[in-house]
């Protein structure tokens, strides 16, 4: 790919995010190779944090996006892209799959607790979903055929076929990057150690949190605290589950850090990390023993297994929590006590991890291979007529999101009601 090419990374977000942190880190790094273009809120996270080399878009008032660009995206339905009509048809697309369920279909799920009637209507609206559903799989082949959707990791794959059998995925498989950062080449083990878990308190991550705070409680014979990163809706959740606990050990919380202060924290402060997504590699590029936390809707009932990063398997940095994660008893006190019994070990085992999995050498073959096998257009999505949601997908979210319309400034995409 030469050097004129524009690459377009677009995710307008003024809150703090995964997919925010992860586009202004591949900027930074692909600036000396390719013209970069961030598209965000002038006060979005990115438009916030503009890198050297790099050009910002104000998607609100953009009257134009320049040709011989590929716009790369998070894996979405691209008529949620307000300002679709400022590229032009030539302009080639990239998705990325940076969560399992960025393609997820519409569904209501029965619940044994609701009346039989409102269970009979839960079949009703699943039966008319089922138009938006073969919507949705037309599209998705339609990216397939042109090579355009490449997955973080092996969850996001099968998670996505999953949704779509009869869809036959290229197991492309772009894993997130992560720059080079400070090691810690020694690390001095105080009486009383430095755990920290970073993200966002929101519905699917508490769960897994709650469940980490629960399991901590058991560690009788290691002296810690617990520094929790992270905001979000879901706070008070995690506050009244403490609340409930006979809690052992001090628990503070640090709502938000720039990345600069979050590094600068993780290096001077953190002895374990416990993280999913980009967040694990903040602990594993620095040779911070690093645990993987998987995802869940709904509270953990049973050992789950910790596991910690260089175990994973397909670049898996989160994977959907499922029976398949229990363990009978608990591995998890003899785990953390063979880290501090070997801690140079571990450091190093994380530390290659990353190195061989999510740094820039690596990062950018798969990168480069990505955009050069991309054929899909602007032109091919509007010819083929998904610029436009269907009938019932716009319906639903009419009547979901009706009160909010014209209320949410958090994020740029819309919904087809606005």
């Amino acid at each position: 790919m030469q050097k004129n090419t524009n690459l377009i990374f677009y995710f307008p977000y003024k809150k703090v995010g995964g997919v925010s942190i992860l586009f202004l880190e591949t900027a930074k790094f692909l600036s000396n190779k390719f013209q970069i273009i961030l598209v965000d809120f002038l006060d979005g996270y990115m438009g916030r944090r503009i890198p050297e080399f790099t050009l910002h878009k104000n998607f609100e008032d953009e009257e134009g996006y320049p040709n011989n660009s590929i716009l790369i995206l998070q894996s979405t339905f691209i008529w949620r892209l307000k300002d679709l009509n400022k590229f032009t048809p030539e302009t080639k697309i990239l998705f990325w799959n940076l969560h399992p369920d960025n393609f997820a279909p519409l569904k209501i799920d029965k619940d044994i607790n609701k009346s039989k009637f409102k269970n009979f209507i839960y079949s009703i609206i699943n039966i008319l979903f089922k138009y938006s559903y073969n919507y949705n799989k037309k599209y998705i082949s339609l990216l397939e055929e042109h090579n355009s959707i490449w997955f973080m990791d092996e969850s996001n794959y099968s998670k996505t076929q999953e949704y779509y059998p009869k869809n036959k995925f290229l197991f492309n498989l772009l894993p997130c990057f992560f720059s080079k950062k400070k090691t810690i080449t020694h690390k001095q083990i105080d009486k009383i150690l430095n755990f920290v878990t970073i993200g966002r308190l929101v519905d699917f991550k508490i769960h897994i949190l709650n469940h980490l705070i629960y399991r901590l409680n058991n560690l009788s014979e290691v002296k810690f605290k617990l520094t929790i990163i992270g905001e979000g809706e879901e706070k008070p959740a995690v506050l009244n589950f403490i609340n409930q606990l006979d809690l052992k050990y001090e628990i503070s919380f640090i709502d938000e850090l720039n990345n600069l202060e979050l590094g600068e924290y993780i290096y001077d402060n953190c002895d374990i990390l416990f993280a999913m997504g980009l967040s694990s590699l903040e602990g594993a590029s620095r040779s911070i023993p690093t645990f993987l936390l998987d995802y869940s809707f709904k509270p953990i009932e049973f050992n789950y297994k910790f596991k910690l990063i260089f175990e994973n398997t397909h670049f898996n940095l989160a994977s959907e929590i499922k029976i398949n994660h229990l363990e009978t008893s608990s591995t998890f006190e003899n785990t953390i006590n063979e880290i501090l019994n070997n801690y140079t070990f571990y450091s190093n085992k994380c530390y290659n991890y990353w190195l061989m999995n999510h740094s820039e050498n690596i990062f950018f073959k798969n990168f480069d291979l990505a955009i050069s096998s991309t054929s899909l257009t602007i032109g091919h999505i509007i010819s083929n007529k998904f610029h436009q949601p269907d009938i019932i997908t716009r319906l639903y979210y009419y009547l979901k999101n009706k009160p909010k319309i014209g209320n949410n400034n958090v994020h740029g995409f819309r919904y087809p009601s606005n």
